[in-house]
């Protein structure tokens, strides 16, 4: 049997420390990740400036 792997993404917010936004997809793309952020943005009515920090953990295969 073939095995698959997904790539999951999330979107952390550093005061409460809670989980704002989630994708898990077949695959990376940036439409994909903007459309994350900007679901996560609309979803939590955000009217303030954020400020992105990204971090990028390869595959330990």
């Amino acid at each position: 049997m073939a095995r698959e792997a997904f790539k999951a993404h999330s979107i952390f917010d550093i005061r409460s420390r809670k989980i704002v936004g989630f994708r898990v997809e077949k695959r990376e793309s940036n439409h994909l990740a903007v459309d994350m952020f900007e679901t996560a943005w609309r979803e939590a009515d955000l009217k303030r400036e954020l400020t992105l920090h990204a971090h990028h953990q390869k595959n330990p295969e």
